[in-house]
């Protein structure tokens, strides 16, 4: 089976928080994900991140904590590249036919199989505070 397949992505280009971007993904062929595409904060890159709430740490600092976490590193590694693929070929995509003339984009289906292996909780920061 395969554990997450790429839906699409939609650019936010007049986002007023400089988020580039919405990637989908379906995760084991039953949850549907949204991972923010937003810039670096000085602006030379972008990474994907899920949606997350803000909080301050005793020092009073702003802190970004993920809403959903995948119990498993490898998983969140193929998760990240499936966006990262499935984005440049959108973004490709996007260009090559802008070059020529507008028609409809096709978003390609990608698939990554999960690696073979146990799964566990022991990844996951003990310390983190669910907000409800």
């Amino acid at each position: 089976m395969n554990d997450f397949k790429f839906i699409s992505y939609i650019p936010t280009p007049n986002d007023e928080y400089g988020m580039l971007g919405i990637a989908k993904v379906l995760a084991y062929g039953k949850i549907e994900l949204r991972y923010k595409h937003v810039k670096t904060k000085d602006g030379n890159g972008s990474f994907f991140c899920p949606a997350n709430y803000s909080t301050k740490d005793a020092n009073g600092e702003k802190k970004y904590i993920s809403c959903f976490l995948i119990d498993s590193r490898a998983d969140e590694e193929i998760m990240q590249d499936i966006i990262r693929n499935g984005v440049h070929q959108f973004l490709s995509q996007k260009n090559s036919q802008q070059a020529q003339q507008p028609q409809q984009l096709v978003m390609p289906n990608i698939h990554l199989h999960r690696p073979a292996g146990p799964t566990s909780m022991s990844e996951v920061n003990e310390n983190e505070q669910v907000p409800f």
